[in-house]
């Protein structure tokens, strides 16, 4: 399944200690994800990490998986910057 492929992929070396600070300091931060990707694979990382709480605002694709086991991924927003994917600007979220 590929939620056992997503799971298997290891932090960046220093990461989870990142986050643990950052939720610890959480008062001096906000803390986002802002990512191409989709809520689903994010959730499930999160929640395998048992950071799901750690983040202020989570900025991604919504997703889901549909009555056939399919994942099924939504874009985000719509807009006319041609720097980014057509389905998610970062630029324009973090203004």
């Amino acid at each position: 399944m590929i939620k056992d492929v997503i799971l298997s992929v290891p932090f960046t070396k220093g990461f989870l200690e990142l986050l643990k600070f950052l939720n610890e300091n959480r008062d001096e931060y906000d803390i986002m994800i802002n990512s191409n990707s989709n809520s689903v694979f994010i959730d499930w990382i999160l929640e395998e990490a048992d950071m799901l709480n750690v983040f202020d605002d989570v900025v991604t694709n919504p997703g889901y998986i549909d009555d056939d086991d399919t994942l099924i991924v939504e874009d985000y927003h719509t807009h006319a910057c041609t720097r980014c994917q057509k389905n998610l600007c970062k630029g324009k979220v973090m203004h």
